[in-house]
């Protein structure tokens, strides 16, 4: 068992459960987040810890990390290329989970 409070009863579908949650909580986190770091629904926010980073690269490449992030912020491709990782990573959690579970099962042979 790999959570005290969950019930043996769920089994491999527990873990389904978790990436659906871990899914669904990372997409309502992310554009909060974005916001309080200063990547914007106009732009860059001044005095933001975006803002300081953008001094300090000077030029921002199309394509980069922070290029897809102030996209997001704004609501752009950045928005579907961040909820894809999630989706992808959640997803990916729920299979390690399933794996993990029928392993345990299979060597404790029950």
């Amino acid at each position: 068992m790999f959570h005290p409070k969950l019930p043996e009863g769920l089994g491999l579908g527990g873990n389904i459960i978790r990436a659906g949650t871990l899914i669904l909580l990372s997409k309502l986190v992310v554009s909060p987040l974005l916001m309080i770091l200063g990547f914007g629904k106009i732009g860059i926010v001044a005095g933001s810890i975006a803002a300081k980073v953008q001094s300090l690269l000077r030029i921002v490449g199309s394509g980069s990390i922070f290029a897809i992030l102030q996209s997001a912020g704004m609501g752009g491709y950045g928005a579907k290329v961040i909820a894809d990782i999630l989706t992808v990573s959640g997803l990916l959690t729920g299979y390690v989970g399933v794996v993990l579970a029928a392993w345990s099962k299979w060597k404790t042979g029950s």
